[in-house]
């Protein structure tokens, strides 16, 4: 067909997160990599020029001389939606995995009490389990109490035991379901993603692709969101057009009406084949690789669309959005009423865009710094939160506890629950707010222990 100026929609727009496994080299998404996003991703990437400072007995300055095009900035903004299922990752999982860099999956298993000298007496604390092994320190765990679940994580792990921490509100029952779930931890190595931005008729491919930092926004009166932003080292950009020929099976290089919306490395679709672009397009000859991605060769007739290439997402855990009204926050095993929060996640990562590699764009990077966990508590400022002063003043660790769920009748729902543990916060002086009520703002720093990569999961 001929194709039509028309304008992009955001109702069309979709991503996809895959994995590397060399850094900056495109990894094809999948339909499950698909993530839902709100609002507009911004992704920027600045080209490199330097002013032509010569002299020329004149004022006039002439054009910029061209440098190298330099690792560029990502920004988009997703919802906190766990998949339904307990032990299965939820749709923002390269997200997470982004950002902390490992995943622990574990199975779901049931509380084992006291039988000769193999298990414990129950607590509300410690009880046993059949195989220990499938646990670690920093597991959440979704544990039903009498006719309740409820969140704490493991603190540590013995031979056949667990020990947790927050303690539950009462010892679980012997057989009480222990929920399988998903665990997102710190280590020191980031993993690098490719993300395809459909654009509705234009699809970016951005590689080399690093999780730098994240705003989670936990309140009373919204669904959790979770603001995310990185860096990456290319990118590429298919559009839209057709065949002005007919081409055939063994044709290397595709006619089109303006080359310019395709660049070397973009990922197209003629019918049902897959193309790769493997050369910069000239007067309107696209040069490609055929058969691309497992798909097979086809003909095609003159107005054939070229289109963009992605592939039909698959949306995972709709209608599991968690609510940040429901749950109550822990601080040092104590319920505490918040009106919200927020928690961020700096990992002060560094592209090195300086170095000399013989190559157009940026190819490395290092995260050379600390890492840095933060964020804010707001409540209503009751009589009994002056204990936040102390805190401040006498450099107090406190375990924190934000949870956030599914909610059915006042019950959290298995496979539905999202939580964050900070196991040492330190807080700042608190800001006496509002001019009603009066609220706190309570700044958080999250430090971790000598155990390292556990400032929170």
């Amino acid at each position: 067909m001929a194709t039509t100026n028309y304008v992009a929609l955001a109702q069309k727009h979709e991503l996809f997160i895959a994995q590397e496994t060399t850094i900056g080299t495109v990894a094809i998404p999948v339909a499950g990599d698909m993530v839902r996003v709100y609002g507009t991703p911004s992704f920027r990437a600045p080209i490199e020029f330097f002013e032509d400072e010569q002299h020329r007995q004149s004022r006039t300055r002439l054009p910029r001389i061209l440098g190298r095009i330099v690792s560029g900035e990502f920004r988009f903004t997703v919802y906190c939606k766990p998949s339904g299922t307990g032990g299965t990752v939820p749709e923002i999982h390269k997200v997470m995995k982004g950002l902390f860099g490992t995943v622990s999956t574990y199975p779901a298993t049931i509380v084992k009490g006291k039988a000769g000298a193999t298990y414990p007496t129950i607590t509300s604390s410690r009880w046993g389990v059949g195989t220990i092994a499938n646990y670690a320190v920093g597991d959440g765990l979704a544990v039903t109490v009498g006719s309740a679940k409820e969140l704490t994580f493991i603190s540590a792990v013995g031979t056949r035991t667990m020990t947790v921490s927050p303690v539950l509100s009462a010892a679980p029952a012997t057989s009480a379901a222990v929920g399988a779930g998903v665990t997102y931890k710190f280590q020191n190595d980031l993993p690098s993603f490719s993300i395809y931005w459909d654009c509705d008729h234009t699809t970016y491919i951005y590689t080399g692709c690093v999780f730098d930092s994240a705003t989670f926004t936990i309140n009373g009166g919204e669904v959790v969101a979770i603001e995310v932003s990185g860096r990456f080292m290319k990118e590429v950009h298919a559009g839209t057009d057709a065949l002005t020929t007919t081409i055939t099976t063994g044709q290397t290089t595709l006619p089109v009406n303006d080359y310019q919306r395709f660049r070397n490395g973009s990922h197209i679709l003629v019918k049902t084949e897959q193309m790769l672009v493997n050369a910069e397009p000239t007067n309107n000859s696209i040069p490609v690789t055929r058969a691309y991605n497992s798909s097979s060769a086809v003909t095609a007739g003159s107005l054939a669309d070229v289109l963009p290439w992605t592939p039909t997402g698959t949306e995972t855990g709709q209608g599991n959005e968690v609510h940040g009204r429901f749950g109550s926050v822990e601080l040092d095993a104590a319920n505490l009423t918040i009106l919200g929060s927020t928690l961020r996640i700096a990992n002060n990562i560094k592209m090195q865009d300086d170095e000399k590699t013989g190559d157009l764009w940026t190819t490395s990077f290092t995260a050379p710094n600390f890492r840095d966990v933060d964020g804010t508590l707001r409540m209503l400022f009751r009589r009994n939160d002056v204990q936040f002063f102390n805190y401040a003043r006498e450099e107090q660790n406190v375990e924190v506890v934000i949870p956030a769920a599914v909610s059915v009748n006042g019950a959290l729902q298995a496979g539905k629950i999202m939580g964050i543990k900070l196991p040492q916060a330190r807080f700042e002086l608190p800001e006496v707010t509002g001019d009603a009520d009066k609220e706190l703002s309570v700044n958080v720093d999250a430090p971790g222990t000598t155990t390292l990569n556990n400032e929170c999961f």
